[in-house]
C-alpha cells in the first residue's frame, strides 16, 4: 500500500487530545509530581521581578545589600535544580509512554487476522510502532512541559501584569490571542500534511525492508538500478511531504516571533510614554516588562507545542489504524476445547483427524474451494496433489484457521474448529510452511518455537532425525550458533529439515507440510519418507508436486479448481484419474 493507493476514506477522523492524554493515566503519580515541580519553578520565576525592584528606589538605580543579591542568586539556584528533576521525570516518562505504546502496538500486530498481513506492507506496519510511536513522546514532552511550567508561568505573569497596569496587559493579550489563533489554524493542515509523510515513510521502510531480504536475488538480476530508482522516488516523497510541513511552519512561526516582538516593543514603547505621563512607576515598569519577558519563552514553548500537536495527532491517527482492528480472536465464539472429554461430532469412537464437509472459501470475490469433502483418517500419511492453484495450501491455512471458510464445516479430531480455541487448536498441529522461513536466531530458538520445554538432547535428535547433526559441528556454540537473519546461514534445503524438525519435536498430532521437501536433494527427501512412514502415531497431511515423497501415503487427493476429482492410492489412481497420470508422468512414476 502507497500513500497513492489511499483515498479519502483512510484518513481517519482525526484524533482527539484525550487520544494523546489517556496513556497518562497510568502515571498519575508520576504527572501530579511534574506538575508540582513545574508550579515550584513557575512561581520561583514569578518572584524575580519583585526583587528586581530592590535595585530602584524613588525611579534611581541603587545596587541592593548583599542578603538581597544572596537571595536571588539562590532563588535563581533553586529553580534550576527544580527545573532539571523535572526535565528527568518529564523524559523518563516520555520513555514509559513510547514503551508501553510500542508493546501494546506490537503485541496487536502479532494477533490480527491473517488477512490484515495479505493487505499490508510489513515496513508499514514497522514503521508505526519506531517512527509513530516516538511522536507521542514529542507531544508529550512538549504538551506537559508547556502545561506543568509553561501554562502556570503565563497565567501568572498575566495576573501580576494585569494587577501592575491593566491597559498595558490589555494592549499585551490582544497582540497574544493573535498569535495563538494563528498556531490553531495552522496545526490542522500541519496534522494532514504530517500523516501522509508517515504515510510515505511506511512505503519507504516496506521497500528497504523487501530489498534487504531480496538483496541477493537483486545483484544477481543487475536490479540495483531499478531499485534505487523505486527508493529515491520514495525518498524524495518523504522529502515533499517535509517541505510541505516545512512551508507551513516556516509561515506561521516567524509570524508568531515577529508578533511576540511586537508585542513587547508597543508595551514597552506604552509603558514609556506612561512612565512619563506620570501613570505608571518605573519600578513597576520594570516588573512589568520583567513579567512579559518571563512570559514570552513559555509562550513560545506552548506555541511550538501546539504547531507539535498535529504531528502527533497524525501518528495517534496510525497507530489507532492498526489498535482497532479487531484481534484474530474477538468475534470468535468459543465453546469447546479439543482436549475438553465432551460429545463428539461423529459417533464413532476414532474420529477422522481432519474433515472438510461441503466447504467453500474465496479470496475476496475469487472462488477457491468449492464444496470440498475430505476425511483424513488419524495416524495416517495423507496427500493433496494438483496443479499450481487447485487449493492445496489453502486447505491447510484452514486447518490452522488462519482463515475461515464461506460455508461449510471443518472439524478436527472430531471438532468443529469454529467452536475451539485457537491457540488450543494450534496446540495439536504443527505447520511447515511453503518456502520454510527461519526465523533469525539461533538454531535452538528456531527449534523451540512454541515447545520451550523440550531438552538439548531432544532438540540434537531432533536434527539427527532429518540429517541435520552436522549444523552442531559448525560452531562451538552448538545449539546456540546463530543461523543469520531469515536463516541465511542455512541452505534452502537446511532450512526445510530444520522446520520439519521443529514439527516433530512439538506434541502435535497433526503436522501439516507444504512442499517441504521441495528443495530436497534425493538422499534428504527419502530420508524424509522413511520419516513418514515411521511416524505411526502422527497424522500427516502432505501438499506436494513431487509424488515420489507421497508414493506409499494411504490416502491421495487429486484437486482441480478448487474440489476432489479423484481419491484413493497412487496404483489406483494411475489408472482412474488421467490428471494424476499426468502429474505421475511429470515426476517420472508412472510404474507401480
Amino acid at each position: 500500500m502507497t500513500v497513492n493507493d489511499q483515498d479519502d476514506t483512510m484518513y481517519m477522523k482525526p484524533a482527539s487530545m484525550y487520544n494523546l492524554i489517556s496513556p497518562l493515566r497510568k502515571y498519575r503519580g508520576r504527572l501530579a509530581l511534574i506538575l508540582c515541580l513545574g508550579a515550584i519553578g513557575a512561581a520561583m520565576t514569578l518572584l524575580l521581578p519583585k526583587y528586581m525592584t530592590n535595585f530602584f528606589q524613588n525611579g534611581v538605580f541603587q545596587v541592593p545589600q548583599w542578603p538581597v543579591i544572596a537571595g536571588m542568586l539562590l532563588l535563581v539556584t533553586a529553580s534550576g535544580a527544580i527545573s532539571a528533576l523535572q526535565n528527568y521525570q518529564l523524559q523518563s516518562t516520555g520513555e514509559d509512554i513510547v514503551r508501553d505504546a510500542r508493546l501494546a502496538l506490537s503485541k496487536h500486530l502479532l494477533r490480527l487476522p491473517i488477512r490484515e498481513y495479505d493487505q499490508r506492507d510489513s515496513g508499514d506496519l514497522l514503521s508505526r510502532v519506531s517512527n509513530d510511536t516516538s511522536q507521542l513522546r514529542n507531544a508529550f514532552m512538549q504538551c506537559t512541559s508547556a502545561l506543568a511550567s509553561g501554562f502556570i508561568t503565563v497565567i501568572g505573569s498575566a495576573v501580576f501584569m494585569a494587577m501592575l497596569d491593566p491597559i498595558l496587559f490589555g494592549t499585551a493579550i490582544t497582540l497574544l490571542l493573535t498569535v495563538f489563533t494563528l498556531m490553531l489554524l495552522s496545526a490542522k493542515f500541519i496534522e494532514r500534511a504530517s500523516y501522509d509523510s508517515q504515510y510515505t515513510l511506511g512505503d519507504l521502510t516496506s521497500i528497504l525492508n523487501r530489498d534487504l531480504a531480496g538483496i541477493r536475488t537483486i545483484r544477481a538480476s543487475n536490479g540495483f538500478e531499478n531499485e534505487n530508482k523505486v527508493i529515491a522516488a520514495l525518498i524524495n516523497r518523504v522529502r515533499l511531504s517535509g517541505l510541505k510541513i516545512a512551508r507551513i511552519q516556516s509561515v506561521v512561526n516567524p509570524l508568531a516571533t515577529i508578533a511576540l516582538q511586537l508585542a513587547a516593543i508597543i508595551v514597552f514603547g506604552l509603558g514609556l510614554w506612561r512612565v512619563t505621563t506620570g501613570l505608571l512607576s518605573v519600578e513597576k515598569l520594570t516588573q512589568f516588562i520583567m513579567l512579559l519577558f518571563i512570559s514570552i519563552s513559555p509562550l513560545s514553548q506552548i506555541i511550538y507545542a501546539g504547531s507539535q500537536i498535529g504531528n502527533s495527532m497524525a501518528a495517534m491517527n496510525r497507530i489507532r489504524e492498526i489498535l482497532d482492528i479487531p484481534e484474530e480472536k474477538d468475534h470468535d465464539t468459543v465453546v469447546t476445547t479439543i482436549n475438553e472429554h465432551m460429545p463428539l461430532v461423529h459417533s464413532s469412537p476414532c474420529p477422522p483427524a481432519v474433515e472438510f464437509q461441503h466447504v467453500y472459501f474465496s479470496y475476496g470475490s475469487k472462488p477457491i474451494l468449492r464444496d470440498l469433502n475430505l476425511s483424513i483418517s488419524q495416524g495416517s500419511v495423507t496427500a493433496l496433489v494438483g496443479p499450481s492453484g487447485a487449493g492445496k495450501s489453502t486447505i491447510l491455512q484452514l486447518i490452522e484457521r488462519f482463515y475461515d471458510p464461506s460455508s461449510g464445516n471443518i472439524n478436527v479430531l472430531g471438532k468443529d474448529i469454529t467452536t475451539c480455541d485457537r491457540d488450543d487448536l494450534r496446540s495439536h498441529i504443527a505447520y511447515v510452511e511453503q518456502d520454510s522461513p527461519a526465523l533469525s536466531g539461533s538454531i535452538r530458538e528456531n527449534l523451540l518455537l512454541g515447545s520451550n520445554d523440550c531438552s538439548d538432547d531432544e532438540c540434537r535428535r531432533a536434527l539427527k532425525s532429518v540429517n541435520l547433526s552436522h549444523l552442531l559441528d559448525r560452531s562451538d556454540k552448538g545449539l546456540d550458533m546463530q543461523i543469520g537473519e531469515n536463516g541465511i546461514m542455512l541452505s534452502g534445503g537446511e532450512r526445510q529439515r530444520l522446520a520439519i524438525a521443529r514439527a516433530l519435536l512439538s506434541t502435535a498430532k497433526i503436522i501439516l507440510l507444504d512442499e517441504a521437501t521441495a528443495n530436497l536433494d534425493a538422499d534428504n527427501e527419502q530420508l524424509v519418507t522413511q520419516l513418514l512412514e515411521q511416524a505411526e502415531d502422527r497424522t500427516f497431511i502432505i501438499v506436494t508436486h513431487q509424488l515420489t515423497t507421497v508414493r506409499n501415503a494411504e490416502m491421495i487427493y487429486v484437486l482441480s479448481n478448487g474440489h476432489v476429482i479423484g481419491e484413493g492410492k497412487h496404483d489406483h489412481l494411475l489408472k482412474t484419474v488421467p490428471l494424476y497420470y499426468m502429474l505421475a508422468k511429470n515426476s517420472s512414476l508412472r510404474r507401480p
